[in-house]
């Protein structure tokens, strides 16, 4: 019933199993002819092929998108449209934002210090204070083995392949 009465439809919720998709074909169908659509929450709430065709057809009057199905988007059936504002994914890039994430690296920095645990790392898995303990003497061996094998070559090491069980 909110399709058909809205004149402009802003998404704000998360992309899962329940709202991939959001708002497709047969919901554009739906909607009151001349509505307005815009999404700065995540890609892929929105079937951007049908809302390209309902934008051509004037059945979306306009939209407006700082995210898309696929990123960094490079080709979208919503550009070039004269009826469409696209932004490059710019909602991260406000000083809030910024202010948490560093806020959040912070915090993940103090936990790996304090306890050894580790997650949202780019080049490692994610770890538990209790599997760092672990880990710990593990890892203290692999690096004195990288050290050790450091001295018996002149050449620069390119790859280390690890073989490990249990």
């Amino acid at each position: 019933a909110l399709f058909v009465r809205a004149d402009f439809i802003s998404l704000h919720v998360p992309k899962t199993d329940q709202t991939a998709n959001i708002i497709s074909a047969e919901a554009i169908s739906k909607m009151k002819p001349g509505v307005r659509i815009i999404n700065c929450a995540r890609g892929g709430l929105v079937d951007e092929e049908a809302l390209a065709e309902a934008l051509k057809a004037g059945h979306v009057a306009g939209a407006a998108f700082d995210v898309f199905s696929v990123e960094p988007a490079v080709n979208s059936p919503l550009f070039n449209l004269p009826n469409v504002v696209c932004t490059p994914h710019l909602g991260a890039a406000t000083t809030e934002a910024q202010e948490n994430v560093a806020i959040q690296v912070a915090e993940q920095m103090s936990d790996y210090l304090l306890t050894g645990a580790v997650t949202n790392a780019l080049n490692m898995p994610s770890v538990t204070a209790e599997e760092a303990k672990i880990m710990g003497p593990w890892l203290a061996l692999a690096g004195h083995l990288g050290a050790f094998i450091g001295q018996m070559t002149s050449e620069p090491i390119k790859a280390i392949n690890i073989l490990y069980d249990g």
